[in-house]
Order: structure tokens, then sequence, then C-alpha cells
């Protein structure tokens, strides 16, 4: 029995400063990303940078109405602080989402650290109910500023993994920022036995997943920082069985020739449960 779980991150089209076409070419990026999800029916969806703004449904919500799943999600930016602090008015809102097919029983939201008015990083834990037993999925988006924050949004990650509403492996994904040979996936990894399920069953492959520019002819990925995380629970865990990038491919686009879904690719595993475990498919 497996259940069949994406990350990605949508890249948002935020109005700030080199947003712009981000920004314009949010829908028909949106548009490809749910015809290429539909092909590969994930039972989970990790999203990293869904978002809302005037004029534009949250794309999560717009994704899972398309996709005929659930779905929770997260504002993290901008802060709450932001518009207390008389910062002025942003029509504009992202954070981390889970789309599923089982149904979502509880939705948590645990805050990881706030780096100013604009930058929250946030962990989203989503409780689902399998056929006999829930289990919980985290979408996680780290600091890209510096690998001491993201150490420190770890430490907080790991106390919220571990504090769980059940005793039952969980599986954590999204863009981390820091790619497999850093301190902060090392930790995970080699420290608390977090099994990154690309590398776990690809030793050879690069996997890049960001670093994509948007209309170029081919690809342009370089680095490694987007992960699925099996979370190991006494002597239980989900196992990696298959693990491929998705959408790391153009798209045709009239107006440019060809787009990119994103700046990121996104990550799909093939989970099996163990035997006393409930699951999605055959």
């Amino acid at each position: 029995m497996k259940i069949r779980v994406v990350t990605l991150n949508l890249l948002h089209g935020a109005p700030i400063p080199g947003g712009r076409h981000a920004r314009i070419s949010l829908q028909a990026r949106l548009a490809w990303t749910g015809r290429r999800l539909a092909e590969v029916s994930p039972d989970v969806v990790l999203l990293q940078e869904a978002s809302a703004s005037a004029g534009q449904e949250n794309t999560a919500a717009a994704l899972a109405r398309d996709l005929g799943m659930e779905f929770a999600y997260a504002r993290a930016n901008p802060s709450p602080l932001f518009r207390i602090a008389g910062a002025g008015r942003l029509s504009f809102e992202e954070g981390p989402a889970v789309l599923s097919r089982l149904p979502i029983v509880e939705r948590r939201v645990h805050r990881l650290s706030s780096l100013g008015l604009f930058e929250r990083r946030l962990a989203l834990e989503a409780v689902l109910e399998g056929a006999h037993e829930r289990f919980s999925v985290f979408s996680v988006h780290l600091s890209a500023r510096s690998a001491a924050s993201r150490k420190r949004q770890i430490a907080r990650l790991l106390r919220q993994v571990e504090s769980t509403p059940h005793a039952h492996p969980v599986i954590v994904g999204g863009d981390f920022n820091a790619e497999e040979h850093s301190h902060e996936i090392r930790w995970l990894t080699e420290a608390e036995g977090w099994i990154d399920s690309f590398r776990h069953l690809d030793r050879e492959s690069a996997g890049h997943t960001w670093g994509q520019a948007l209309t170029a002819a081919a690809a342009t990925a370089g680095s490694r920082i987007d992960f699925l995380f099996s979370v190991p629970s006494g002597d239980e865990r989900w196992e990696p069985r298959h693990s491929r990038l998705i959408l790391d491919s153009s798209f045709p686009e009239s107006r440019e020739g060809v787009l990119w879904a994103s700046d990121h690719y996104g990550v799909l595993c093939d989970f099996e449960a163990p035997s006393s475990r409930s699951s999605c498919r055959e």
C-alpha cells in the first residue's frame, strides 16, 4: 500500500521589486501545474508560496478545487504586524498549504520564526484520516537569509514534529533553502535520522530543484533545496519506494514562447506504509 506525495514551491506573484514577471505569468503557470498534477494523481500535495491577492483566488484553493482535493492553508506573510505597524496596505498574502485526497481532520500552524514585518516562517501540519489511523504531513518553507536562521527554524520544527497528536511516522516536505550537504540538512538526516526520500533512492542524479529561469529555453536549476523526508517513529516509518522530479520541463506560452511552472521543480515520492498502517492506494 502506498501514498503518493508531491512537494512544490509555486513561486508567488508578490507585488515586490523584481516580481512583476512572476506575477503576470502566475495564472498560466498555475493552469499548467494543475494539469501536470492531475496526470500524476498525488494523494497529498505540500505547497509553499501559495498566494492570494486582490482579484486572485488563493492558488491552493484553486488547485484543490481543480484536483478534487481538500486543502488547508496558513498565511505566513506579510506578518500581521505589517498592518499593525502601519507599514501600508498590501493586497497580497502567501504561505504554506496542504492538499489531500484523505480527509483533513486537523490543521496545526507552527511558527518557526519572525524575521521582520514581511518574513515570517511557518510549518503547516495537516492531520490526515487514514482507513484505520491518523498521521501527519508537514509543509515547510525555511528562510533564505542565513544558515543560522535556518538552524533556529529547524530546532523549532523538530520540536513540533515530535509533538504531533499521535505516535505514528510523519512526512515532512518543502523548500528548505539549504542543499543536501549543508549543516542544516545533515542535522536532519544524520543526527535525527530523517530519510531524504529522493537521495535514498537515487545516489547518482543531481536532482536539482531550484534556480529555474521562468522563460529560459533550457533547464537552469542548479541547487537541490526541496525535500520530502520520511520521519521515523520508533521502528515505523514511511518507506520511500519511488521518487522523481516533476514540473521540470517548460510548456509553450504564446506571449513568452515558453514558460516554466516555477523557479522550483516539484519532487514526487511514493511512500509505502508499514504493514500495520493504512494507505490510499494498492
